[in-house]
């Protein structure tokens, strides 16, 4: 894949995942950047299994509509696409301050 197609892919998904709600993003930050158990994540954040589940499921969606509508060639996003996004944890431009902010 073309280093400059990758870049742009990323770039497409960063901004999709600020547009999350503030809960959402904080869902997909604790299981997926922290790698913490939905049961963990769910006690971090004071809600139900189930309901992080939900904003786990809502935050896929709607990251999939804004990528959709951008032409990236991204065109599946689940658990695998935000968990190789969160795998950067150098710091550099995919690192926590994205993901906190």
């Amino acid at each position: 894949p073309d280093p400059a197609d990758q870049v742009s892919d990323r770039d497409a998904m960063l901004t999709a995942l600020r547009g999350l709600s503030p809960r959402q993003r904080a869902c997909v930050v604790l299981r997926y950047y922290e790698d913490l158990p939905v049961a963990e994540v769910a006690f971090a954040l004071g809600v139900s299994d189930g309901t992080v589940k939900r904003y786990l499921s809502e935050a896929m969606d709607q990251v999939g509509i804004r990528l959709a509508s951008t032409g990236t060639g991204v065109t599946n996003v689940g658990r695998r696409t935000f968990a190789a996004l969160a795998a950067r944890r150098d710091g550099g431009a995919g690192g926590p301050a994205w993901l906190y902010s």
